[in-house]
């Protein structure tokens, strides 16, 4: 239905023909309601100096603006010294102060000149002694540093009626952070976060001063020391970190339970007095290396969806991987054109131009399931464990359309197939391998077993594993019809079983070949070894 009312212009399935048999949006590509905030292109620095300057006042502007949280306002005012600096005394407003050949013409000579002698112009504000920062990706934070005092005065506002939260210098509950909890009657909590999970309620460290509910609005007024009380609070210091991430939520009723909504944030403290910070300009980042955000900006009637994600991809370099030498798009923010970090709770897969079909009926599905459950025996059973194993970022990753100029990409009786691998070490003892990749591109994944110090690890130098290829249905039999797919594991085990003995992998070097379908592109692909392992009981033989 969705691949009948609409299709956002970056999708890569075929839009007629046979082939166009499947939405483009199941790829989850990057429309034009997402925005890319490329970190490293500038910083904001309140010690040391600048290496480079921006070399006029618009580009000054431009880089604070890349910087800063969108909400900000700016002004550009003349400068005394060479170099761009910002300060700030009210919420979301900064005063930029910028001197160069733009604003002086008559000292371009001697600019140029000083540029030269001291590349590293521009003293940054080491001498403040007071900060403000703000934010309101969903809770409105407002965070003001007194380092002559030692007092942080932290503000925190979101919707009356339901619990909202703030965890410090984090982009996931899985970094464990320092969080400051509001329940839906005002009552203030502290926590340290796990994964997915509420964690540990820690003893109070902040001081409230005051909560309030005005216009349906709830907000709370606290303080502490910049020192956290131990390991497990958040600690701050601006001259260490001028830039400070921080994630958010709401919830849907009073009590702290699962999120209705959550997204992440970014404070970035300015002098209120002394010197200004300085705006750098920085070397743009090298291929892979550019991290940042993906920021949801809603458009139209219907669309619910907002906040922002971490790009978290990273390729690392062959033999553990080739797609940094194949320049995939997935390995860089820059270049990323879709898949599952473009795919979120509410966000919608059509381009901003294009109308939410159904706004008021959201399409639901559903999923079943069968377990089989077996009584634990000690004698018997043996406890396993999960690892992962990927080789593309190290999750995801583009299928790009294949030509003869493409890299991994080869004709096979008149197919393209493209073909990526990586080489990796190997632990434990495996009892189940499960290889993640999508229809329909996904052909074959294959595990080898090399010797030790192998550097590349494949068919031409070690011993194949597990190979998978899934099977697609192509007729009217149950659990064969068209467009079912399964792909059968490798399973190792006892001998009654009809099953291979367990393979050891400690100690050796693991290779991975993966193939795909690549006469047409796809975003979002996955060369995800999904294992369950166990270590060596001492009572067994293995091969």
């Amino acid at each position: 239905m969705l691949c009948l009312l609409g299709r956002s212009r970056t999708s890569l399935a075929p839009r007629e023909g046979p082939d166009a048999l499947y939405s483009g949006l199941l790829e989850c590509p990057v429309t034009t309601r997402l925005t890319k905030h490329v970190e490293g292109l500038a910083s904001i620095r309140l010690s040391g100096s600048c290496a480079e300057l921006p070399a006029t006042g618009a580009e000054c502007l431009e880089l604070a603006k890349g910087v800063l949280p969108k909400s900000f306002r700016l002004r550009l005012e003349k400068g005394k010294e060479p170099g761009c600096f910002i300060s700030s005394q009210e919420v979301d407003q900064a005063i930029l102060r910028f001197q160069g050949p733009s604003l002086h013409k008559e000292r371009r000579s001697s600019f140029r000149e000083s540029r030269k002698e001291s590349p590293t112009l521009g003293t940054c504000g080491t001498s403040a002694q007071r900060f403000l920062a703000s934010s309101a990706p969903l809770v409105n934070v407002t965070v003001q540093l007194d380092s002559a005092h030692d007092v942080v005065t932290l503000t925190l506002s979101a919707g009356d009626g339901a619990w909202f939260g703030v965890g410090f210098g984090a982009t996931a509950m899985g970094d464990r952070p320092w969080a400051v909890i509001v329940d839906g009657f005002g009552n203030v909590t502290e926590r340290k976060l796990e994964n997915h999970q509420p964690g540990t309620l820690l003893k109070p460290s902040v001081t409230v001063l005051e909560s309030k509910v005005m216009a349906g609005v709830r907000s709370v007024v606290l303080t502490r020391s910049l020192k956290g009380a131990s390991s497990d609070y958040y600690t701050f210091d601006p001259l260490k970190e001028e830039t400070v991430n921080f994630i958010n939520a709401v919830g849907s009723g009073p009590t702290l339970s699962y999120h209705k909504h959550r997204t992440l944030g970014q404070l970035v403290f300015l002098p209120i007095s002394g010197e200004g910070a300085c705006v750098c300009k920085e070397k743009a980042p090298a291929f892979g290396e550019a991290q940042g955000t993906l920021e949801y900006r809603p458009s139209g009637p219907g669309d619910e969806g907002s906040g922002s994600v971490a790009f978290s991809n990273h390729c690392p370099p062959a033999p553990r991987s080739d797609l940094l030498d194949m320049r995939n798009p997935t390995c860089d923010l820059r270049n990323y054109s879709g898949g599952q970090i473009a795919c979120h709770h509410m966000w919608s897969l059509l381009d901003a131009d294009q109308d939410i079909p159904w706004p008021q009926q959201p399409i639901e599905y559903s999923l079943k399931f069968r377990f089989w459950v077996e009584e634990y025996n000690k004698s018997y059973h043996t406890s396993l464990r999960r690892a992962t194993w990927g080789i593309a970022s190290p999750v995801e990753y583009d299928v790009p359309k294949c030509d003869h100029q493409v890299k991994g990409c080869s004709l096979v009786n008149g197919s393209w197939i493209h073909t990526i691998s990586g080489t990796y070490e190997g632990e434990g003892i495996l009892s189940a391998a499960h290889f993640h990749c999508h229809a329909p591109t996904c052909l074959s994944m294959a595990m080898y077993r090399c010797p030790p110090k192998t550097k590349v690890c494949d068919a031409s130098s070690g011993e194949l594993l597990c190979e998978q290829r899934p099977v697609y249905g192509n007729n009217s039999d149950r659990f064969s019809e068209p467009g079912y797919i399964f792909q059968p594991p490798c399973l190792w085990g006892s001998p009654e079983f009809g099953l291979a003995p367990p393979p050891s992998v400690g100690g050796y070097v693991l290779g991975t070949v993966k193939t795909s379908n690549a006469s047409y592109g796809h975003h979002g692909e996955m060369a995800w070894q999904q294992m369950y392992i166990f270590d060596d009981p001492g009572s067994e033989s293995y091969i």
